[in-house]
C-alpha cells in the first residue's frame, strides 16, 4: 500500500489536530503539508510496524516538536477556549488533543508522543488541573468585569 493509500483517510483530522495546536488552519495547515512532504521525500520515515493513523501523527508529532517555537505555551488565541488551551503545557497540550478530539487511547498518545506509557495519565490529570485553574481565572475576571459594569451605571 502507497503512503498516500495509509495517510489519506486520516488527513481531514490531522489537519484538524494541527488546527488546535497551533492555533489557526493556516499555521496547521503548514505542519501538515511539511510532514506530508517528509514523508514523500522519505517514505520509510512512515513506521510501518504501526498503523497507519498512530504513524502519521507520531510522524507530525516528531516535526511539530522540532520546531523551536513550539516549545512555548504562548499562540496566539482569539476565545476563551483557545486561551484555555494555550495555558496548557505543551505536551499536556497534545496529550490532552490526542486523548478528547482525536480519541487515541493512552498506549496509543504515549507512542505518538514518544514517552512511556505509564507517564499518559498524568500529562492528562496536568491538562486537567491547568484547565480547572484557568476557568476559576476566568470566573474571577468575569465576576470583576460584572461588578465595574454594575458600578459604573449605578453611577448615572
Amino acid at each position: 500500500m502507497s503512503i498516500a493509500e495509509q495517510v489519506v483517510t486520516h488527513l481531514p483530522y490531522l489537519r484538524r489536530y494541527a488546527r488546535a495546536l497551533s492555533g489557526s488552519q493556516s499555521a496547521g495547515d503548514a505542519y501538515v503539508v511539511a510532514t506530508l512532504e517528509m514523508l514523500v521525500s522519505d517514505p520509510t520515515s512512515l513506521d510501518s510496524s504501526l498503523p497507519s493513523r498512530v504513524a502519521l501523527y507520531k510522524q507530525f508529532t516528531r516535526f511539530w516538536n522540532s520546531a523551536p517555537v513550539n516549545a512555548t505555551s504562548e499562540a496566539p488565541t482569539s476565545g476563551i477556549p483557545e486561551r484555555r488551551l494555550d495555558a496548557l503545557t505543551p505536551i499536556s497540550r497534545q496529550a490532552f488533543l490526542l486523548s478528547t478530539m482525536e480519541s487515541f487511547e493512552e498506549a496509543e498518545i504515549a507512542t505518538v508522543l514518544d514517552r512511556p506509557e505509564r507517564d499518559i495519565p498524568g500529562l492528562l490529570e496536568a491538562a486537567h488541573k491547568e484547565i480547572t485553574r484557568s476557568e476559576e481565572h476566568t470566573s474571577e475576571l468575569q465576576s470583576l468585569a460584572y461588578l465595574v459594569c454594575r458600578l459604573l451605571l449605578e453611577k448615572k
